[in-house]
């Protein structure tokens, strides 16, 4: 007759048996949420190597970077985070180039620092620039949300996230909003 123990420790040792029959088909597929393995052929055994790696690691040390585990970490580099920050990035670069377009019909070209928005300006006009700061921002998020996808979402939240405030600052230097208090 089996003791409690016992039926304990034979439930344990199922789900261990299921949860490694999960992973093993994660990491076959490329991994939890970006499938690069479909693409780029040998990063799926890559991924397999560097879990085992970093499970000899102490909890509290991986990477040097902190914890890769638990749920902040999922949450805040899932692909739906990255696509909310890649639209994040594109709202503040449109901030930038309202508030920059505002500074120059206000104090004229010669108040626009950057020569290449200058020359844009001058040559093809506010429709043109609009165009190409706006083409370059989004071929930087698509960039930033490949990057993500082939298996690296801590960079690519990272640089968003550093795409973001360029932006946001960009548009507070240019004098374009005005605040109350200000």
């Amino acid at each position: 007759m089996a003791s409690a123990q016992d039926n304990h420790q034979l439930t344990s040792v199922h789900e261990e048996d299921r949860t490694e029959s999960r992973l093993e088909a994660l990491i076959s597929r490329g991994g939890k949420m970006y499938p690069h393995s479909t693409f780029l052929p040998g990063l799926a055994g890559r991924s397999q190597a560097r879990t085992a790696q970093t499970e000899q690691v102490t909890e509290g040390d991986r990477d040097g970077l902190g914890r890769d585990q638990g749920r902040a970490p999922r949450v805040a580099t899932s692909p739906l985070m990255i696509a909310f920050l890649g639209g994040l990035v594109l709202l503040a670069q449109a901030l930038d180039l309202l508030s920059s377009l505002s500074m120059v019909l206000q104090y004229g070209v010669d108040a626009e620092l950057n020569p290449l928005f200058r020359g844009i300006l001058i040559s093809i006009g506010p429709v043109g620039v609009a165009v190409v700061k706006l083409g370059v921002a989004a071929f930087v998020v698509s960039v930033l949300q490949a990057l993500a996808w082939i298996g690296r979402p801590r960079l690519a939240r990272n640089s968003l996230l550093i795409a973001v405030n360029i932006g946001v600052v960009g548009a507070l230097s240019n004098g374009g909003f005005r605040f109350p208090p200000f």
